[in-house]
């Protein structure tokens, strides 16, 4: 994300190095102002003429590179959570304006001094990311995905006695009686 107060030789270059994986990376920079994508562009040019990896780069960029113009900052908000990237790179003013309505991204990297190959070598807690979209409904990796987790369920009889019949509900109405009985025989009052 870029503004008005961008270094868009800064922007360029971090678009590069996305782009410098694989002749299928997507990089996307979002502004309010044309001028900074007007900018933007033109030092992507001067940029990639000395890229050892220009080829890939420039191919990058050409079939997969975007350049979206955004109205405001709601809407700068919704597409990126629509896009849900890998990497976010908020430089602007006041990042903490766009942050707080971030659902979607595996890293986000806030102002100019904070490029998105820093996340790749030195910092963040990892960096296998959620990639195409997957940000909507995943992390990045953690620690969490190498535990082994299950559940404890314990009800008591007056809690089988106040939610039971919602569970018989939604039993019969899936046709499963078997599982719909397991409730109802220990609702019954014990006969002497």
């Amino acid at each position: 994300v870029a503004d008005k107060s961008s270094r868009a030789d800064w922007n360029a270059a971090d678009l590069i190095a996305q782009a410098e994986h694989d002749e299928t990376s997507q990089s996307i920079v979002l502004a309010e102002d044309i001028k900074i994508i007007k900018k933007i562009n033109y030092f992507l040019s001067e940029q990639l003429k000395t890229l050892p990896k220009k080829a890939i780069a420039s191919k990058s960029l050409k079939n997969f590179g975007l350049a979206i113009l955004v109205a405001n900052k709601k809407i700068l908000t919704d597409t990126i959570n629509l896009i849900a990237p890998e990497h976010l790179e908020i430089f602007t003013k006041k990042t903490d304006k766009i942050l707080k309505n971030i659902r979607n991204a595996g890293s986000i990297f806030l102002g100019e001094y904070s490029p998105e190959a820093v996340g790749d070598y030195l910092a963040g807690p990892n960096h296998v990311l959620p990639t195409s979209g997957s940000a909507k409904f995943s992390s990045g990796l953690s620690v969490y995905d190498f535990l082994k987790r299950y559940s404890v369920i314990k009800m008591t009889k007056s809690g089988i006695e106040r939610l039971g019949t919602s569970v018989i509900n939604l039993a019969e109405y899936e046709n499963l009686e078997g599982h719909a009985n397991s409730i109802k025989i220990r609702l019954k009052k014990k006969e002497n």
